[in-house]
């Protein structure tokens, strides 16, 4: 707790400094019985955050993902509730122009990297149980990659756990400065063709995802997809650069 400032005119517990800034300055006068601290209104918080987050991994510790990613961390944790609270169905009521676009195939990956970046999300399994999205096959790096398109639902809990509003994340408009720095210049053809890819997915990727909205398919057979076309992708190249070459040692990362 701060000291006392010394001033007579001051308050116990709130610096000279911040009785300046606040809007009754000097005159704010603790209650009776004691002070409150400046902190109190905050750490309130914290502790309510506290016991929300001890309510919900009460409840979801146990479930198979939770069991094999493991908590999320600590900075994370309210995005993580925000995402698991957030109703899909009734943002695409809400938000139908969303919706649309999303359906149209607006998403572009890159921004979903700019949006991790901007928010310090790395990489974790927690991140792909966050948003409903396959953990074994780390979904949401083949997003990033182009490789597979979300579904509706897994976007709206993307955006929910990085406070990214739909519209931002389907936004048709060009960033350069935003994509020139998620997608660094790159001399290599296979850096190069990595760029392509997550400057805008592929129709064919797009129509696998949002051809069995609201559900009917299991996840796999967009991943299946995705694999085989990056794997198809990545033969082409190395055939271009490397004529011959057996391709699997040669590594394409998303």
């Amino acid at each position: 707790m701060p000291q006392a400032s010394g001033n007579n005119n001051t308050p116990p517990g709130v610096s000279g400094r911040a009785a300046k800034r606040h809007p009754l300055g000097a005159q704010r006068l603790p209650p009776p019985g004691g002070t409150v601290p400046a902190t109190a209104a905050s750490a309130g918080k914290v502790q309510g955050m506290t016991v929300r987050w001890r309510t919900f991994w009460a409840e979801h510790k146990g479930h198979e993902q939770w069991v094999q990613a493991g908590p999320p961390p600590k900075k994370y944790r309210s995005g993580v509730m925000a995402a698991h609270a957030v109703d899909p169905t009734a943002a695409a009521v809400d938000q139908p122009a969303a919706f649309a676009a999303w359906s149209a195939g607006a998403l572009r990956p890159w921004r979903l990297t700019a949006a991790c970046q901007r928010t310090g999300i790395g990489d974790g399994d927690w991140v792909d149980v966050a948003c409903g999205a396959a953990l074994d096959v780390q979904e949401v790096d083949l997003w990033e990659a182009g490789g597979v398109y979300p579904k509706w639902e897994q976007l709206v809990r993307f955006a929910a756990l990085t406070d990214t509003p739909l519209t931002e994340l389907l936004n048709t408009d060009d960033d350069p400065d935003t994509r020139a720095r998620v997608l660094p210049y790159a001399r290599h053809p296979i850096q190069q063709r990595r760029n392509e890819l997550r400057r805008c997915y592929l129709p064919e990727i797009v129509h696998e995802t949002v051809s069995v909205h609201p559900g009917g398919r299991w996840l796999n057979a967009s991943v299946d997809l995705a694999n085989a076309f990056l794997a198809a992708k990545k033969r082409d190249l190395v055939e271009i650069i490397q004529p011959g070459a057996d391709p699997d040692p040669i590594m394409l990362h998303h």
